[in-house]
């Protein structure tokens, strides 16, 4: 696909476009909401990342086969419409939701941070939002022609920072792991209670790569880039995630201060750099990191809620695109103003708390996410059953028995989510956020079904009616 596209945008998906676009994802979880996991100790949190990093691998080996199968498949509400339409509502519903919850977290991360960093008010957070929030529609949008190009420059100016925090660090982390190596720490504190509420942590250090793989259809030669992208974008990650974890711990402030502090990576950095005015600045280039993922996630939102609009499961409105570029603006604009909604009744409900809104969004985008991860390995176990693997032009390495281990893990994560507010009261309001939008989707979705069905069944009467009222009419006129 990808030649014969008929958007001017999608010969630009290349091999490295669809690996910065699955990098940019992700790497707002290596910048923020991975350090609860440090409360749980090191050892348990470096568990976690392991666990959620074979978990994501198996996972996208399989979507990765389900989407080439499906090679015109353009979001999981295709994929799934092989169980049955109400299944194809929810697993397309869902997949615009969590884009949704990620974006506003996503924004409430940007606006934290630039308050943060120019010691404003707290009430300019909305200016923020609504400032990058139009940035990335005009890209999305208007910009077409440089937008991928642009999520490129992003992604790998988010990764100099970071890289070159590790690099000056590199000293202070391998005498810090000399030190517990030599003093017998290492894997002495893990017990399964601590690794379990680690868990959540370690997923967002990944949420998000799958995102890659709805691009297919806009690269070039999706058999070749595609899985080469992902594997690519993969290793990177789990480098990264690995390198994030273990060079927080060469900050002087120490794992107690890394474990509770907004911004972690932020704080370690200005401890190798220090803190002047110039790092300041330089520091807001996690900016872009952040401006990446938010990019991602508004194109790939877009993308999905107007197919699905295209296959009547949304307003018919929502299907327009743009005339030159095929951009899915209404879409796109539609994503961002809930996704901004959102944040500002949370921000309000919470009192600017940004730790409070973070967690919120966090664990919401998780549990709405893993119950997708279910409904898409059920999916292509499902797909498995039905077609020989011949069929497909990618086969997961791990077959059947490595998408039975992501589901088994799907619902050990799911559940180490849905317990969370047991141990971290902050999460209640996220997981009851998702699991009441996931409700009230299913009942309206319902609704709608039954009122297509009874207009069916008017229409199919309104005919017999008129036919017989024809037929009395015949006779009493030859009369």
């Amino acid at each position: 696909m990808g030649h014969d596209m008929q958007f001017p945008f999608a010969p630009r998906f290349r091999r490295l476009h669809l690996w910065a676009a699955g990098v940019a994802a992700v790497i707002c979880g290596d910048f923020v909401a991975w350090q609860p996991a440090f409360a749980e100790g090191v050892d348990c949190a470096l568990l976690a990342f392991f666990v959620a990093a074979l978990f994501y691998m198996l996972l996208v080996s399989s979507l990765t086969e389900v989407m080439s199968r499906m090679g015109d498949a353009e979001g999981p509400s295709q994929v799934a419409a092989c169980i049955g339409p109400r299944t194809s509502f929810l697993a397309g519903f869902i997949e615009c939701l969590k884009c949704v919850l990620i974006m506003a977290d996503i924004n409430a991360a940007m606006g934290a941070l630039m308050e943060e960093l120019t010691q404003s008010d707290p009430d300019f957070q909305p200016l923020w939002w609504i400032l990058f929030s139009a940035l990335v529609l005009l890209l999305n949008t208007k910009l077409m022609a440089i937008s991928v190009q642009a999520l490129v420059a992003m992604t790998f100016c988010s990764l100099a920072i970071v890289l070159a925090y590790f690099v000056v660090s590199s000293p202070r982390t391998f005498k810090h792991a000399q030190e517990a190596m030599a003093g017998g720490e290492i894997l002495d504190d893990v017990s399964f209670l601590h690794f379990f509420k680690s868990l959540p942590a370690g997923i967002w250090c990944f949420l998000g790569l799958e995102e890659m793989l709805w691009l297919g259809k806009f690269s070039v030669d999706m058999k070749a880039n595609v899985p080469r992208a992902l594997t690519a974008a993969y290793v990177t990650l789990f480098i990264l995630a690995m390198l994030t974890l273990i060079c927080s711990l060469a900050a002087s402030p120490g794992m107690t201060v890394t474990a509770h502090d907004k911004f972690p990576l932020l704080v370690a950095y200005f401890d190798v750099f220090h803190e002047t005015a110039v790092t300041r600045h330089f520091a807001l280039l996690l900016l872009l990191g952040m401006m990446a993922s938010l990019h991602t996630f508004t194109f790939v939102g877009g993308q999905l809620v107007t197919q699905m609009a295209e296959d009547s499961l949304f307003p018919a409105c929502l299907a327009q695109r743009d005339s030159k570029t095929g951009a899915p603006t209404y879409s796109s604009a539609l994503c961002l103003i809930v996704a901004l909604l959102l944040l500002e009744v949370v921000f309000q409900a919470l009192d600017h708390q940004y730790e409070d809104i973070q967690r919120s969004f966090t664990s919401a985008a998780s549990v709405v996410a893993l119950v997708g991860y279910l409904i898409q390995l059920s999916c292509f176990m499902l797909i498995r059953c039905r077609s020989p693997p011949e069929d497909s032009i990618f086969l997961s390495p791990f077959g059947v028995l490595g998408a039975g281990t992501a589901l088994a893990l799907t619902i050990v994560l799911l559940a180490s989510v849905l317990l969370s507010p047991l141990f971290y009261p902050l999460n209640f309001g996220g997981v009851m956020l998702s699991l009441a939008m996931l409700l009230l989707a299913c009942c309206l979705h319902e609704s709608y079904r039954q009122q297509q069905r009874k207009s069916i069944r008017t229409s199919n009467i309104m005919p017999r009616t008129e036919s017989s009222e024809r037929d009395i009419s015949q006779p009493q006129a030859q009369t």
